[in-house]
Formats: C-alpha cells, sequence, structure tokens
C-alpha cells in the first residue's frame, strides 16, 4: 500500500514537471482543440465533386512555423518538402479515397474584415491513393510540389470557399508568419462550399 502511494506521488510529480517543461520549450504543443472543416472540390479536372472532411486536432507551434517559412524564404523546395514531411502529425484530410492524408501544418488567424483564414499542409498529394491524382481544369496554372497546401477563407457564419498549391504559387506571409499561396484572390476557387463544422456545432 505505501509503495504504491509513494509510486503514485513520484508519478503525478513527474507529469506535472513534464508539463512544466513543455511549457518552457518553444516547441510545446499548440492547445488541442478537435476542429473539423468539410468541403467539395470544384473547377477540377480530375477530382472534381469529391467530398473532402478536414480535421484538425493540433495547429502549429511558433516554431513549427517558423521552420516552415525559413525554409521556402531560402528558395529551397527540397528543403520545404522535408521539413513537411518530418513535421508531426496535426490531422487528417480525408477524401473519397479509402485513406487520409495527414496534415503536417495547420495555421489560422483572424482576418482584418472579421473572417476566418486557414492554412493546412499534407506531405501527400489528393487523389495518389487512387492514382488519380488531382488536377485543376486546363488553362489554370499548375505547379508541381512535392506537397500539397490548402488556404481556406470563412466568413463569419463559418463558411466561405478554399484554393489549393496544384494551382497556386506557395509564398511565405511574413507579416503572419506562415506559409500561404500567392496572389489568392486571383487563383481559382478549387474548394467551395467549405464550412467550419466545429463553428456551426456551437
Amino acid at each position: 500500500m505505501v509503495r504504491t502511494s509513494v509510486g503514485r506521488i513520484v508519478a503525478g510529480y513527474m507529469c506535472v514537471v513534464g508539463l512544466v517543461v513543455a511549457g518552457r520549450d518553444g516547441r510545446a504543443q499548440a492547445p488541442a482543440r478537435h476542429e473539423t472543416f468539410t468541403a467539395k472540390t470544384v473547377n477540377m479536372s480530375v477530382g472534381a465533386g469529391q467530398d473532402l472532411k478536414i480535421d484538425v486536432f493540433r495547429w502549429s507551434s511558433d516554431d513549427e512555423r517558423a521552420a516552415l517559412v525559413a525554409a521556402l524564404k531560402d528558395n529551397n523546395e527540397k528543403a520545404l518538402a522535408e521539413t513537411i514531411q518530418k513535421a508531426a502529425s496535426l490531422g487528417t484530410i480525408w477524401t473519397n479515397e479509402s485513406l487520409g492524408y495527414t496534415v503536417r501544418y495547420a495555421y489560422r488567424d483572424t482576418m482584418p474584415n472579421g473572417s476566418e483564414r486557414v492554412i493546412l499542409a499534407t506531405d501527400g498529394h489528393p487523389g495518389s491513393w487512387s492514382r488519380q491524382v488531382w488536377k485543376p481544369l486546363p488553362g489554370a496554372a499548375t505547379a508541381d510540389y512535392p506537397f500539397t497546401v490548402i488556404e481556406l477563407r470563412l466568413g463569419r457564419a463559418g463558411t466561405g470557399e478554399g484554393k489549393m498549391s496544384i494551382a497556386s504559387k506557395v509564398v511565405a506571409d511574413e507579416p503572419a508568419k506562415t506559409i500561404a499561396l500567392a496572389d489568392y484572390d486571383a487563383s481559382p476557387t478549387l474548394l467551395r462550399p467549405v464550412k467550419h463544422e466545429s463553428a456551426n456545432q456551437k
């Protein structure tokens, strides 16, 4: 009985110490909160009409964001791809395929107009499990990255649209300290409608 009680006390103490150390570490995880976004693919020559479900279990920490921005600023696409591939699993992107794609980067902020901006990255290409890699409609600019970046824009009601790096260049948004899609407004919309399901359930 005494040994068991002592063991529990020691275990509890180590748990508290671990939390304190994690809090001092710049790589400590952001507060966990399950967020779900859904969408349907549009304006695609391959992959149109598919239902998309994105589960985010954690948002990238400041250090994780800085690592990706640094790699991108160096114009080192290989380093950026490797950084994304080695990043922790933050969630899953589900398509009509039986297997999902791991979210390796997740960022969100509130725009000046009150809308929500969400940026996600996975080290895979949607459609690759079924060997039908998603492609935009002919005529759209294409980008052949070894990863996929998705940017969502949602209004106050939790609905909006999304765009992807298969038809946009990936750049560093230095003021926001994140990777992002270049010239978002001019890029073709590939996800619509997008819904923040967690927001709708509140």
